[in-house]
C-alpha cells in the first residue's frame, strides 16, 4: 500500500463529502480500516455510478436569448 489517506483527503481527491467517504468505507465500497474513531482510506479506486447533482447536458437542453423568443412570435 503506497498510500493512505485520510477520509478528508479521500473526499477533496474524489470530490465527494468525507461523511459520503465514510458511507463507501463502511458499505466496502472502498478499502479502508477503522482506527478507533477515524477511518483511514487505503485506495481511491472508485467510480461514480450516477453523475454529480451539478451536471447538466446542455446538448439535450434548449435555452432561448429574448431576442430568439421575439423572432420567433413575428
Amino acid at each position: 500500500m503506497d498510500n493512505i489517506y485520510s477520509t478528508k483527503e479521500a473526499a477533496a481527491r474524489l470530490k465527494l463529502s468525507p461523511a459520503h467517504i465514510v458511507r463507501l468505507l463502511e458499505s466496502g465500497q472502498i478499502p479502508g480500516k477503522k482506527l478507533g474513531h477515524d477511518w483511514i482510506v487505503f485506495s481511491l479506486d472508485y467510480k461514480r455510478k450516477r453523475k454529480p447533482k451539478g451536471y447538466r447536458n446542455l446538448a439535450t437542453k434548449r435555452s432561448y436569448t429574448v431576442k430568439q423568443i421575439k423572432q420567433k412570435q413575428s
